[in-house]
């Protein structure tokens, strides 16, 4: 699972300040790169340096179901790197801005998005689910990736952005539900649920993530130091939590 815009409960052993130590150090670091492509096989999204569990299915579902004009603006809340919404920018001719609240994760992104021929502009700035640094009325499209399953007050990140959002714009997102799903909570704020789909093998991919990081434990170590502390908590800490979550994919309309 992916960083969060807040803490929460028994995560709050993940902090931002490892995970400014991660980007900081292993965007240097081939032995990540391997783990995550031998975990997904062909359905790796090569090239994106994306910290998180997107898949090709996920990007492609992405690619099909934004329907946003060329030029329009693209909002993707906890970017890390930047790559998945880079790869949608370049692929839909879109504006982007890509916000996270690890100024490191920013730094990245802005050197990152040089490896794309991007039609428009491409801003990546610091902020979260709870502060979207954009103007009202101003979002043609929100994508968020992994970010949204730990948002501790999810009503307030949803009117933040209703806020941003224009009539009728679309919030595709993927998360982890406990046992449960979103869509009551999304039409209480005035979203429309378009769709709510189980992500295909989720949580194979996620486990030999995690075997592989733990295999390879003493290796990140000392490659990467500090910074191999937030893979390595999460591959011990999450697997008992898989079990009683359900990864999805949604397709959202915002409606004011």
């Amino acid at each position: 699972m992916q960083k969060s815009t807040s803490g929460n409960g028994q995560y709050e052993s993940l902090s931002e300040d490892m995970y400014k130590s991660y980007y900081e150090y292993s965007g240097k670091n081939d032995t990540i790169e391997t783990i995550w492509s031998n975990a997904f096989g062909s359905n790796y999204p090569a090239g994106l340096n994306h910290f998180g569990f997107l898949t090709n299915t996920d990007l492609a579902m992405f690619m099909s179901l934004i329907n946003a004009k060329r030029g329009d603006v693209l909002l993707d809340i906890g970017c890390g790197r930047g790559g998945p919404g880079l790869k949608i920018a370049e692929q839909k001719k879109l504006k982007l801005v890509g916000i996270d609240i690890v100024p490191e994760a920013i730094h990245e992104a802005n050197l990152l998005k040089e490896n794309f021929d991007l039609s428009y502009t491409a801003k990546f700035e610091v902020g979260g689910f709870g502060n979207i640094p954009m103007p009202d009325d101003s979002v043609d499209t929100v994508i968020s990736i992994d970010a949204f399953w730990m948002v501790k007050n999810k009503e307030e990140a949803l009117n933040e952005i209703k806020r941003v959002a224009k009539n009728g714009a679309q919030f595709l997102f993927t998360t982890w539900d406990i046992l449960s799903d979103e869509s009551s909570l999304m039409a209480r704020q005035g979203f429309k649920v378009l769709s709510m789909l189980e992500t295909e093998n989720w949580k194979t991919y996620q486990m030999k993530v995690y075997d592989a990081i733990l295999k390879h434990k003493d290796q990140l170590l000392k490659e990467m130091g500090r910074a191999a502390n937030i893979l390595i908590s999460e591959a011990e800490t999450v697997p008992p939590i898989l079990e009683v979550t359900v990864r999805r994919f949604y397709h959202i309309s915002v409606n004011k």
